[in-house]
């Protein structure tokens, strides 16, 4: 068995136990922050995110990282091409804010490609529920829902 050194200050595990978890809340608090990346607020998520409408039809994501990308760090892009639109996701809600704030004094501010995009918040709740509705005419009098 070795001994300790004379003058030598014994490690106190429960000290460093202590040390540990102080560290580790304190860290916990920051990733509560809006800007944080990886954060699982819900609201934050989404403020992170616009809508970008009006896309040209052969736009890449390389095309549109570049665009946006001179507003904030980009996380991921979501094109979507038949409907003309694209969803963008930046690491902090201030970089979306920015952007936004841009379109809100000069709407015709931002361009991909020659073309003119409209950025929007991003909204969830628009297709959370969707109700599809379809006209069906022509129908005898005597038809039933049960056999639509």
């Amino acid at each position: 068995s070795s001994k300790a050194k004379p003058g030598a200050k014994k490690a106190n595990p429960k000290e460093s136990a202590d040390k540990n978890p102080k560290q580790q809340n304190k860290n916990e608090k920051k990733d509560t922050k809006p800007t944080t990346e990886g954060t699982t607020d819900e609201k934050v998520l989404t403020e992170r995110k616009i809508f970008v409408g009006n896309i040209p039809d052969n736009v890449t994501n390389e095309e549109m990282e570049k665009v946006f990308s001179d507003y904030g760090f980009v996380v991921g892009i979501d094109l979507v091409p038949l409907r003309k639109c694209a969803f963008v996701e930046f690491r902090s809600v201030k970089a979306s804010r920015k952007i936004l704030n841009l379109v809100n004094i000069d709407k015709d501010a931002i361009k991909i490609m020659d073309t003119t995009v409209y950025i929007k918040p991003f909204n969830p709740d628009i297709n959370a529920n969707p109700e599809k509705k379809v006209f069906v005419g022509n129908l005898p009098e005597n038809a039933a829902v049960k056999d639509l």
